[in-house]
């Protein structure tokens, strides 16, 4: 019998302190909810309080538009499409709004380029005809999956603006181009030819300007509810 205190000690003392902490944990959680624009897109997320320094968020974006513009001097009809899934853990070191963020990116992000000349244009080292190019067709597309680290503030309120700012390791576009031509024969293999040369300068000017190309920066500001 003079065992028993020790016993109920050693037995009780744990659980009670796990039950003190999932209390507190269970206190301190909630689900939050947010709709938000960046230069990802536009888009929603999920966020679930963990603790009072711990919370995750899971979200996805979307964007598209198009632009016109020039690629070594051959006029483009550009199609960007931004679709991103994310996977976020923010800690908040201060126990305030102020977060260090990390977390992952699904990334289905691309951009189609077409032309369809009208006047004589140049591709690769040889002057073609409108009616000699059908089309030229282009793809630039990243890796599925790539890490984002940021920093911003958004806290518990109910209702709250949240800010963040950070950077998508993206890793370096791949790109590809194709076209299509009336020419036949001989003048088609060399059309051919032509078309695969000014993909390797497209290419080249990206690998060139890779250190920038590899980062996608990501700028954000939305309205959080916190019920």
């Amino acid at each position: 019998m003079s065992n028993l205190p020790q016993n109920l000690h050693s037995t009780v003392l744990p659980f009670f302190a796990l039950a003190v902490t999932v209390t507190s944990v269970q206190a301190q959680m909630g689900v939050g909810i947010s709709a938000k624009a960046s230069t990802l897109g536009a888009g929603g997320e999920i966020v679930i309080g963990l603790s009072r320094h711990i919370d995750i968020r899971g979200g996805v974006n979307y964007m598209t538009l198009t632009v016109n513009r020039s690629l070594e001097n051959i006029p483009y009809s550009i199609t960007p499409r931004a679709l991103s899934f994310t996977g976020l853990l923010d800690f908040h070191p201060f126990d305030n709004a102020f977060r260090l963020t990390g977390g992952y990116i699904s990334n289905s992000n691309q951009a189609k380029f077409f032309a369809a000349p009208t006047s004589p244009i140049t591709v690769g080292s040889t002057v073609y005809q409108p009616s000699d190019v059908g089309h030229l067709d282009g793809m630039l597309d990243w890796k599925r999956s790539a890490p984002y680290v940021g920093l911003g503030f958004g806290g518990r309120s109910t209702v709250a603006i949240t800010f963040d700012v950070g950077l998508v390791l993206s890793g370096v576009p791949r790109v590809s181009l194709t076209g299509t031509t009336n020419l036949t024969g001989q003048a088609k293999q060399v059309f051919d030819q032509n078309v695969a040369q000014e993909l390797a300068t497209i290419r080249k000017d990206i690998n060139d300007n890779a250190k920038y190309l590899k980062y996608y920066p990501v700028v954000s500001l939305g309205l959080q509810v916190w019920p």
